[in-house]
């Protein structure tokens, strides 16, 4: 069901700001990892077009050197179940600690606790074991562009 609150968005104006945030993933003095699984890829979240244009991204930022993308298929056995999506930023100080944001439906976390960032980075390491990489999650990105190419689409019923 479509949210209501989406209708008073400035919608152009929200992905132009996504956009612009995204010039980091440019920056070579930067390294970035990404795991995200087949059903979030497969989330029908707008139509075919839409989500036909996201894979293309991905599969794009994922040729850059530093960025790496894995790809958490559905037919692989889990190791770990994580309820909701977190980001580990770990600075290039040594001397700095890493922080975990932790994004919910109510709030934004930050922990930065060593004990509860290990937790999570011990979770990423079991997710990264799931993910497939390189070459492999291009392919599977072209699986799912071509399942979804194959979806009934109407634009004026997307």
């Amino acid at each position: 069901m479509f949210d209501p609150a989406y209708a008073e968005l400035d919608i152009p104006a929200v992905v132009a700001g996504r956009l612009d945030r995204q010039v980091a993933l440019f920056d070579p003095a930067q390294r970035f990892t990404f795991l995200i699984t087949e059903a979030a890829l497969r989330w029908r979240i707008g139509p075919p077009p839409v989500l036909l244009s996201q894979l293309d991204r991905i599969a794009s930022l994922s040729t850059l050197e530093n960025v790496t993308i894995g790809l958490i298929p559905q037919t692989v056995q889990v190791l770990t179940h994580v309820p909701h999506g977190f980001a580990i930023f770990e600075p290039t100080d040594r001397d700095a600690d890493a922080v975990v944001m932790v994004e919910t439906v109510h709030a934004n976390l930050t922990i930065n606790d060593p004990v509860h960032v290990a937790l999570y980075q011990r979770q990423w390491s079991l997710l990264e074991k799931m993910a497939v990489f390189g070459d492999a999650a291009r392919d599977l990105l072209t699986v799912i562009a071509t399942d979804i190419r194959a979806l009934p689409y109407h634009e004026d019923n997307p």
